[in-house]
């Protein structure tokens, strides 16, 4: 079923996926700390998520009626 057998391949070899399978496995022990790397892992581990939450936490939409602000600390009107 799965083919292989009587002794042909199944499916053409394609060496550029066999490269990319190699190195995707021999990453761990290639990969080193550059200041880029360190940059980017900061920005993907550190500022993307607290900007979610500062977003997140910026409004309340929690039983809102059609009229209220939508803001978790809305500015009070003072006349």
């Amino acid at each position: 079923m799965g083919g292989g057998h009587g002794g042909f391949q199944a499916l053409k070899k394609n060496p550029n996926i066999d490269r990319y399978a190699s190195m995707r496995d021999t990453v761990v022990g290639t990969f080193k700390f550059t200041p880029r790397t360190a940059r980017n892992t900061f920005i993907i581990l550190g500022l993307v998520p607290f900007g979610f939450l500062y977003i997140a936490n910026k409004w309340d939409l929690a039983g809102k009626r059609k009229n209220d602000s939508l803001y978790k600390y809305p500015k009070t009107e003072e006349a």
